[in-house]
């Protein structure tokens, strides 16, 4: 029997969530029935070598002179100015003349987007990724809704990340009620197991300080600027109370006015931006405690991973939290209740924190029913 054979469809290699759950998964896809292959819209970006192994196609001359900033500007403005999406008829013309790109049995646009309004174009059964949160997503988009909405009508199925991604796609676009499922993200346990044991090049763990981390981009939606101001509230109620907490993310102009508001509270010795961390693992396995506060994600990689080495979690109230978070492994909480939380949590009030440290021994994240059912959407 002919091995079937699967396309992949991403926008660059750049560092994101698309990429991290693409590289996560493909290792686990080791049936013989399938070939598996990735188109890169923009191929630049810290992930590239993480495809090495894999069989990626090339984009055109023409498609690579798309993909440079000036000629997007270009069509951007083009766009504003005619009302015509010049981007159709580039991939259009992708699609047709790269011959590379039409020998598939399936194609997978992997994240929403260029990839999606790309697929459209290309031959074969058609499936969507979803990673965003619509409402994010929709608020942020600056092209026309109507596009996406009509790409969508393209795919054979739509597979979102977490149930609640599901959930706020259909508000947006109910007709497609009937081929739309969820799956979560593959996560590599033993390799998270297996980083988790690096040695850290600085200290990191102050003696006789409670520890949170928290890890990802420093951006709005992360809401990684409050945490001055949380932990200054925290101080204002228990000035004895010993803290530290850890921020691990690219710096950016977002970071340099937390470091700004850090200083400015007098809170030097007790919140650290560490800035990224190619391998962030051993700094969460050394934690008491990873904080989520976001105020909104589609599903978190981070407290994952943190109950993959055995570490509570503290997260506010998304509604993919509830998901993720098993019963007795971390708390859920709203934002405005962060403060108050997190001091019941070091003080260990009625014995929370311990509780949560022993149950989170017994946490075993299971890939099985994931790939099997990647494997039933192929068929």
């Amino acid at each position: 029997m002919k091995n079937k054979k699967i396309l992949f469809v991403i926008p660059s290699f750049f560092q994101g969530g698309g990429n991290r759950s693409l590289c996560s998964l493909l290792p686990f896809l080791k049936d013989n029935r399938f070939e598996f292959s990735i188109y890169c819209l923009n191929p630049i970006g810290s992930f590239k070598d993480s495809y090495k192994e894999y069989n990626v196609i090339k984009t055109s001359f023409f498609m690579s002179l798309f993909s440079r900033v000036f000629f997007r500007k270009l069509l951007k403005l083009f766009r504003i100015l005619l009302h015509v999406h010049v981007e159709k008829i580039v991939y259009y013309l992708e699609c047709n003349f790269n011959k590379n790109l039409n020998s598939f049995d399936t194609v997978i646009a992997f994240q929403e987007d260029s990839p999606t309004h790309f697929a459209c174009f290309l031959k074969g059964r058609k499936i969507a990724w979803m990673h965003s949160d619509m409402q994010l997503h929709y608020d942020n988009l600056d092209i026309p809704f109507q596009w996406d909405v009509n790409s969508y009508k393209c795919y054979d199925k739509i597979v979102c990340v977490s149930k609640s991604i599901v959930e706020t796609f259909l508000r947006f676009i109910p007709d497609v009620n009937d081929r739309i499922t969820y799956l979560y993200n593959v996560i590599d346990v033993n390799n998270v197991r297996y980083l988790s044991m690096e040695q850290t090049q600085s200290p990191f763990i102050e003696e006789g300080s409670f520890s949170i981390v928290s890890v990802g981009r420093i951006c709005d939606v992360k809401r990684f600027d409050k945490i001055p101001f949380i932990v200054k509230k925290i101080k204002d109620l228990r000035p004895n109370l010993k803290l530290r907490w850890y921020i691990i993310g690219p710096l950016n102009s977002l970071s340099e006015q937390i470091q700004i508001d850090i200083d400015k509270l007098g809170l030097s010795d007790s919140i650290i931006l560490l800035g990224e961390k190619k391998n962030p693992y051993p700094y969460i396995k050394k934690s008491n405690l990873l904080a989520c506060i976001s105020y909104s994600e589609s599903w978190s990689y981070v407290l994952n991973e943190a109950l993959t080495l055995h570490v509570p979690v503290l997260s506010t109230d998304f509604s993919a939290a509830y998901e993720v978070i098993p019963e007795g492994l971390g708390i859920i909480c709203r934002y405005e209740d962060l403060c108050n939380q997190i001091i019941d949590i070091v003080q260990n009030k009625n014995n929370i924190y311990t509780d949560m440290r022993a149950r989170c021994l017994s946490f075993e994240y299971s890939n099985h029913d994931i790939i099997k059912k990647f494997y039933e959407l192929m068929q």
